[in-house]
């Protein structure tokens, strides 16, 4: 029996191609304003956001680059490769993460030097993560303004205030929908 025959293959390939299907022009800059400036209440993303574990703040994520992008965003948010550096991390956070836990419940004598380190190790990659998403945040608030800008109006989000408002329980997230949102107040609400 090839390969090709296994039926989570045959799902996993249908899986990619009805993703692909869903999100045409996602990650490329060939989408109109109309199609995906949808205007979201700022309050239910952030509601949204602790209710689904964290998993729709990377859909969230996701949807603005993609509508920074159909906007003309100079230069565009690399799509693809900020999510695998986004997954990389996580996959190696969890991997020390896990080896930490391996560690601490070796019978016998606790190893005490190989448990500093791996928790340093963890310490410092959740340093790095936190970072990386706050870093994240100001470049979506950057867009937010430049986009802004390029409607002809004055930019008033804060690239810094969106960075401190991820440590203040996620709050730059109905910052930047509130920011989105405004640059966007005429009738094309949805």
């Amino acid at each position: 029996m090839g390969l090709r025959r296994l039926w989570h293959w045959t799902w996993l390939r249908q899986v990619r191609a009805s993703f692909r299907r869903s999100l045409p022009g996602a990650l490329d800059c060939n989408t109109s304003i109309e199609d995906n400036s949808v205007k979201r209440p700022p309050l239910l993303e952030y509601v949204l956001c602790f209710v689904s574990l964290g998993f729709y703040m990377i859909y969230w994520a996701y949807k603005m680059m993609a509508n920074l992008n159909a906007q003309g965003l100079n230069p565009p948010f690399k799509m693809r490769r900020d999510f695998t550096i986004a997954g990389l991390y996580v996959v190696v956070y969890l991997a020390t993460f896990s080896l930490l836990d391996y560690v601490s419940r070796m019978p016998g004598e606790q190893p005490s030097t190989p448990f500093l380190n791996l928790f340093f190790v963890t310490f410092f990659l959740a340093i790095g993560w936190f970072a990386l998403i706050s870093n994240f945040m100001a470049r979506l608030a950057r867009g937010i303004a430049s986009v802004q800008r390029s409607q002809g109006q004055s930019p008033t989000v804060s690239p810094g205030l969106a960075a401190f408002l991820f440590f203040i329980y996620f709050a730059s997230i109905p910052y930047l929908q509130a920011h989105w949102n405004r640059g966007f107040a005429d009738d094309r609400s949805v």
